[in-house]
């Protein structure tokens, strides 16, 4: 625990880095020491290391406590001590102190207890308020209905000892009495046997009076007719002839046979599922049509070029669906310089028949694949196109060959119907 200094120098406003920490636990080091040993895979423990958990003992009390003062003091009326409830709330408020929330314990105050009592006590009142036996009247208190049966089993009790002391007819004065058993005589077995059972009759017989007593006249006279007239009740439904009476509706049924009725209603329900079908069908048409493209979307899907227009070393630039498409006639020279390189070492490895499907005629779009800018034909450090925007270059095949363009020039989808016809798309 902390000293002196360290209590002087504790407050809402002080911290741990102004106090001194003295070393001295609320338990001694040897004692810390011997808790630690008690884990079976700690064989020893030192002296430093005993020391240290002292030490982070009292540095967590000071701070427990610190964080319990300052919930007294944030309250509307400030109290002079430190409760358990404080503790809690501080525990509740800090993280990574979960732990101690089921070992503070849980106490209340003698008027809180006080009061709690007496709401049971209360409740216990209401209840027994409102009870009521079977003739409406309040029951009778438990002491009041033990003395009365005490009273009736004494009574009875003394009339049979009246009758137990008569001497049998059939035994004599001159019959010698039996010997004791265990030091009574049978006699007095037997007396006390048939007093048990009068006992047991008596108080047989006060239970059922004091049921009778609990009813109302008016049901004490029902249960006693009962008892005395048995009646016997005749139910309607232990005849033999049987009540049920199933009603016909055979006027309301159809006087058609039965295979004509199953031929409308299959009609019927055919008719019935080909109308929706036909409109489900109409329905959906309608809804694809309308999301599918327009014309004149369709109309720019495909370009249809001639070729015989277009001479051998000549490049043709045609709009396809936006953007602009290089068509060029290579030369065999060209051809024959497009299949030499070595493709393999290239950015974008591909050879030249990946490219194209006729030698003679080279299809691609003219769109940089850098950003997006349009290459000039016939230009750059390899024959093929140049990109003035950033210095693409690219070869007779539309592959790159130098600069900052990633990948080859796109080639579009396209086929030869005819040997001097091109359909783009």
């Amino acid at each position: 625990m902390p000293t002196k200094d360290t209590k002087a120098a504790s407050g809402p406003h002080s911290t741990y880095a102004d106090q001194e920490i003295t070393g001295q636990s609320a338990l001694p080091i040897s004692r810390i020491k011997k808790i630690i040993q008690l884990d079976e895979d700690i064989v020893q423990c030192s002296s430093n290391a005993t020391f240290l958990v002292a030490m982070a003992t009292e540095l967590f009390i000071q701070y427990l406590t610190e964080q319990g003062h300052n919930v007294v003091k944030s309250e509307r009326k400030p109290r002079k001590t430190i409760q358990y409830k404080d503790l809690a709330t501080a525990v509740s408020r800090i993280d990574n102190l979960e732990f101690l929330a089921d070992v503070i314990p849980k106490t209340t105050t003698y008027k809180q207890f006080k009061e709690k009592r007496a709401k049971e006590t209360a409740k216990e009142a209401e209840v027994e308020k409102g009870q009521r036996t079977l003739n409406g009247a309040a029951p009778a208190s438990a002491g009041d209905a033990v003395s009365e049966t005490e009273k009736r089993i004494k009574a009875q009790a003394g009339e049979e000892k009246k009758i137990l002391p008569h001497p049998h007819p059939l035994s004599s004065s001159k019959t010698p009495l039996p010997r004791r058993l265990n030091g009574r005589c049978p006699l007095q077995l037997i007396r006390n046997c048939s007093l048990a059972m009068s006992l047991s009759a008596a108080s047989t017989s006060l239970l059922r009076a004091c049921a009778r007593q609990q009813l109302s006249p008016s049901s004490r006279a029902v249960v006693t007719s009962c008892q005395r007239n048995s009646s016997s009740f005749d139910s309607p439904f232990a005849s033999k002839d049987s009540t049920l009476k199933i009603p016909d509706f055979s006027k309301y049924s159809s006087k058609k046979s039965p295979r004509s009725n199953q031929v409308f209603s299959y009609f019927m329900a055919g008719s019935l599922g080909l109308a929706s079908a036909v409109g489900a069908k109409a329905t959906v048409q309608d809804f694809l049509v309308n999301m599918s493209a327009s014309a004149d979307v369709l109309a720019q899907a495909k370009v249809e070029i001639g070729l015989a227009s277009i001479p051998e070393g000549k490049n043709v630039i045609i709009k396809w669906r936006g953007k602009p498409v290089f068509i060029r006639h290579r030369t065999q020279g060209e051809i024959t310089e497009a299949q030499d390189i070595d493709w393999k070492t290239l950015r974008d490895p591909q050879s030249d028949e990946e490219r194209v499907q006729k030698p003679e005629w080279l299809v691609m779009l003219g769109v940089c694949t850098h950003l997006g800018c349009v290459p000039i034909g016939e230009s750059g450090d390899f024959g093929g196109w140049f990109c003035p925007c950033h210095g693409s270059h690219y070869d007779i095949s539309g592959r790159i060959r130098k600069g900052p363009a990633p990948l080859n020039l796109e080639v579009p989808q396209y086929n030869f119907p005819d040997e001097d016809t091109l359909v783009i798309g």
